[in-house]
């Protein structure tokens, strides 16, 4: 266990999910780096991707998928991170090189890995032993509680209720939407 107090964090992806992510992150006391072509909230210090996985401790990806970001998360880039680094994928399985991540994880490079995501789901691919340390694996919904459907349907009527009241969401939403 490390505290996030002082800890360089990178975030990547600064959506609705990800600056959450960073507000959490400043408040608990670390420097939170982003990188989102977006553009970034206040808090949040620009970074380049190849720089920030060199300086951070901790990567948590948040963005969507498209043929911009497949497999950014690569092999090379990983090998030229920051020894130690711990890696949190919540966003999409195929941002990461996930062997790489693994093999990374399993040579001591790596301090941590978390995934959540898989290149493809329902995940059949390489065999993932739940012995090898500093490795997390949860399913998707691991968010999941008793009331989260009605929160969900909420924030549907309560989104198509702005929308239809003055054409704006409650929620920035960035266009052109890609899917993935």
């Amino acid at each position: 266990m490390r505290t996030l107090r002082g800890a360089r964090v990178g975030v990547v992806g600064l959506g609705v999910i990800g600056q959450r992510m960073a507000e959490v992150l400043v408040a608990l006391g670390a420097r939170v780096l982003g990188h989102d072509p977006a553009g970034l909230p206040p808090a949040v210090e620009a970074c380049d991707l190849d720089a920030m996985l060199r300086q951070v401790d901790i990567l948590t990806l948040h963005c969507n998928l498209d043929a911009t970001n497949r497999g950014m998360i690569s092999a090379q880039r990983l090998e030229n991170a920051r020894p130690g680094l711990i890696l949190v994928n919540t966003a999409r399985g195929a941002l990461v090189d996930l062997g790489a991540a693994i093999r990374l994880l399993g040579e001591g490079h790596l301090g941590g890995l978390g995934v959540d995501v898989f290149p493809t789901e329902p995940f059949a691919g390489m065999a993932i032993s739940a012995e090898l340390p500093g490795l997390l694996v949860s399913p998707h919904a691991a968010g999941y509680h008793d009331g989260l459907a009605a929160a969900v349907r909420q924030g549907l009527v309560d989104s198509i209720a702005a929308w239809t009241q003055d054409g704006r969401l409650p929620h920035p939403v960035p266009l052109p939407l890609s899917p993935g």
